[in-house]
């Protein structure tokens, strides 16, 4: 190991390393197998070289939040093996889809050999490089497990594990669906804030949970296998298809949510019965509702596979916090230094500017509109970049605001509601070509977006979690440190989009990117910021 020096030695496909890259190789092959490292590494780093780099000794597996990074970044640059679920490969006997195989033993099919789903599940298998998204990671539990478990198993974007882990370990059901697969009755069950919820909780809402789990487990299994048995290879309605796609994927979820509670009875949100679901205008409905509380009971038991575990993001922060809350223990820690000085990556924000909070009013939301037009027009007008709201409507009024009063109609554009990722990004592609300096205003672009031709980045809002649900104001009553460190790691996230290369920092006097927090509630979190980010604020001088 000590031999190699170069990065081609290491199977990278570039000829020098970054500043701390190869020292960084260095700290990560001295793994023992069962152990588990958390590594902290500023954007532009290097980070996926060098896990990539860990190849020379041992098969890795990277795991990302989005395919995009997937395929474009593992795959794309390095040449990671990767892999995305069954909807995304064609069937080769019907030409649909992979996931209408009717064969419940596949091998069985005789277009298995020349399946493109099943060709590139071997491929993983024996690859050295193998990449998948956490999605398909934790749902394909049992396989993806089997492949690890001889890995390197980096999980990439880690700081939004306890998010992801939540969301895999929570299941809420409505009336529709409680009357479409025959589940049992709502019964009235509630663990925290009874008074606001209209009745009295019970004594032991965890254990009634998981009785109401098992009894619908076991009608959906029943539903899952009617269905599969009216979907033959004689009978590939579209339609039964999907029935059967959405029978199996709640089954699935109530199963792991079921066992979830097993793995932790205590720290749950239940709610069920009459204004179990809340609605949007502050109205509720009747269903079923289990979610965690924290994620530190279930983190691990779904994730720490491989025979070497590493995290990595550029945003950890409080490394204590972190861990804790995905109940990781005697672990390794590792924070590489930034290659970039503070004065070449600076992040603005408004000496007592306005607060963007649910109290704000007109007249803040107007000065704030006024600033990050200040901000925007003192860079060249050939910059193109994204301003980050933190909902829908947050993004249509701050749009109004500088189209309307502050003359930048011109420029503003967003994505159309209720479009993924990948789709907003090849209409914003579309977009900067019709106008090259377009300011995208988007409420969804705040971790795993490379912006990477994009100057221009500003945070319209501190991304808080909403508060206005009894689930988010339970977890903060549980841990408000944990939610105010979520918070800063978003933050620091959305302030990273623009900072990709090293063409993105600013050097020998000239500015070559423009980053700004126009929320001074930002101080509210300040103690969960990474030293490293802190040191790069400072006070907009002015235009």
């Amino acid at each position: 190991m000590g031999e190699r020096t170069s990065p081609r030695e290491y199977g990278l496909p570039h000829k020098d390393w970054r500043t701390h890259q190869h020292e960084s190789v260095l700290q990560l092959l001295e793994l023992e197998p069962g152990e588990t490292v958390v590594m902290e590494a500023p954007t532009g780093s290097g980070k996926t070289g060098v896990v990539t780099a860990l190849a020379v000794e041992w098969p890795v597996m990277a795991l990302s939040h989005t395919k995009m990074l997937q395929q474009t970044n593992y795959a794309g640059t390095y040449g990671y093996v990767h892999l995305f679920g069954k909807g995304n490969y064609a069937c080769p006997m019907n030409g649909g889809q992979a996931s209408m195989c009717s064969y419940d033993d596949v091998q069985k099919c005789p277009q298995y050999s020349a399946c493109p789903y099943y060709i590139r599940k071997r491929e993983i298998i024996n690859s050295k490089l193998a990449a998948l998204n956490y999605a398909y990671f934790l749902a394909a539990s049992q396989w993806s497990r089997s492949v690890a478990s001889g890995r390197v198993l980096v999980m990439d974007e880690c700081d939004l594990l306890p998010e992801l882990i939540l969301e895999h370990s929570s299941v809420t059901v409505d009336v529709a669906d409680r009357g479409k697969w025959g589940l049992p009755p709502f019964e009235r069950i509630t663990t925290r804030g009874s008074a606001a919820f209209g009745f009295p909780g019970i004594s032991q809402p965890e254990d009634a949970a998981a009785d109401w789990l098992e009894r619908s487990i076991l009608r959906m299994k029943i539903q899952v296998n009617k269905l599969k048995h009216q979907f033959t290879r004689h009978n590939r309605d579209m339609d039964l298809h999907k029935q059967k796609t959405a029978a199996e994927a709640l089954y699935y979820r109530l199963a792991a949510v079921r066992e979830s509670i097993d793995e932790s009875p205590k720290d749950w949100f239940i709610r069920s019965g009459p204004g179990a679901r809340e609605l949007p205008g502050g109205r509720t409905a009747s269903g079923f509702v289990c979610k965690p509380l924290t994620a530190r009971h279930h983190a691990a038991s779904r994730l720490l596979h491989g025979e070497r575990n590493v995290l990595m993001s550029a945003t950890i922060g409080d490394f204590g916090l972190f861990c804790e809350e995905l109940g990781i223990n005697g672990h390794r820690e590792i924070r590489v230094p930034n290659q970039w000085p503070a004065e070449t990556r600076p992040v603005y924000y408004f000496e007592d500017g306005p607060r963007i909070g649910r109290s704000a009013n007109e007249k803040e939301y107007d000065e704030q509109a006024r600033l990050i037009t200040e901000t925007i027009n003192s860079v060249p007008r050939t910059w193109s970049g994204a301003i980050l709201c933190t909902s829908k409507q947050a993004a249509i009024q701050l749009k109004n605001l500088l189209a309307e009063h502050y003359g930048m109609h011109d420029r503003i554009w967003s994505p159309r509601p209720g479009t993924g990722t990948d789709k907003q990004m090849d209409d914003w592609t579309a977009e900067k070509r019709r106008r090259p300096n377009a300011i995208a205003i988007t409420w969804s672009w705040w971790s795993g977006v490379d912006l990477l031709e994009e100057q221009i980045l500003v945070c319209a809002k501190v991304p808080f979690g909403y508060i206005g649900s009894d689930y988010t104001r339970a977890k903060m009553q549980y841990s408000g440190k944990v939610y105010l460190g979520d918070t800063a790691r978003r933050l620091q996230q959305g302030c990273g989009r623009t900072r990709r290369t090293p063409k993105d920092y600013d050097t020998n006097g000239k500015r070559n990117g423009l980053v700004v927090i126009a929320d001074e509630n930002w101080h509210r979190i300040r103690s969960y910021l990474s030293s490293d980010f802190l040191e790069a604020m400072v006070p907009w001088p002015g235009p």
